[in-house]
């Protein structure tokens, strides 16, 4: 039961690094001071899953993964190619959005599929999808007003 934990944990872990490494590229092509800021706090939120992940891994015993995987690295090529389009402010928030919304669906997913998390991992996780609820609402709002 723990070696199918830590393997779909690291199957999340490659989604969190996939997502902080796309924000990264975003962040490089963002020039409003605002979308910047939602940006910093979305690689934040991601940074606060990642290590949870990572500790969670290490004391169910597994190792944790430290890259996006194969299939990651696939959808990031394909995602660098569509990126080299997006130039605006409002596209960036745009693809943000869309990312961030992916990862937050990814952790209630997970949250559903492995009903034998630790109380205290689940209870953390939690709190990092109401950031990242948070988050994207602000998003949002902003997106509306470029």
């Amino acid at each position: 039961m723990k070696e199918k934990t830590v393997k779909e944990l690291n199957s999340q872990l490659e989604g969190v690094i996939m997502g902080e490494n796309e924000i990264k590229k975003l962040l490089e092509k963002a020039k409003d001071y605002k979308v910047i800021e939602l940006l910093d706090n979305t690689l934040a939120i991601a940074e606060k899953n990642k290590l949870l992940i990572i500790e969670e891994i290490e004391e169910l015993g597994g190792k944790p993964t430290n890259n996006e995987g194969a299939f990651g690295k696939i959808i990031e090529i394909f995602n660098s190619i569509k990126e080299m389009k997006i130039d605006t402010d409002k596209e960036i928030l745009e693809k943000a959005i869309k990312g961030t919304e992916m990862g937050f669906k990814a952790i209630l997913d997970f949250l559903i599929k492995n009903e034998y998390l630790h109380d205290h991992f689940k209870k953390e996780i939690i709190e990092i999808s109401d950031e990242y609820s948070k988050n994207i609402k602000m998003m949002q709002e902003y997106l509306v007003e470029l």
